[in-house]
């Protein structure tokens, strides 16, 4: 979890938005309070954050992302 808030922290909320928008509200409430624990995030962590971001994108299968996405959405919708 400490890196997902250092990921929102090294990106900034208003590009967060459009990952946030895909997580339960419970999920963004547990990630809220890891934020606003968090304190001080270096430089080093901040790079070493996007780095493994970036080097994860690079690495996975959008097709396969774009449907587990859509299956996550509609088990969401289904459950309410």
């Amino acid at each position: 979890m400490r890196r997902a808030a250092a990921l929102v922290l090294a990106i900034g909320t208003d590009k967060a938005e459009s990952i946030l928008q895909h997580l339960s509200r419970d999920e963004i409430e547990a990630l809220a309070k890891h934020v606003l624990t968090l304190g001080e995030i270096d430089a080093n962590e901040r790079r070493g954050v996007v780095r493994d971001v970036l080097q994860h994108l690079l690495t996975i299968d959008p097709l396969a992302e774009a449907e587990a996405l859509r299956t996550r959405a509609k088990t969401a919708r289904a459950a309410r």
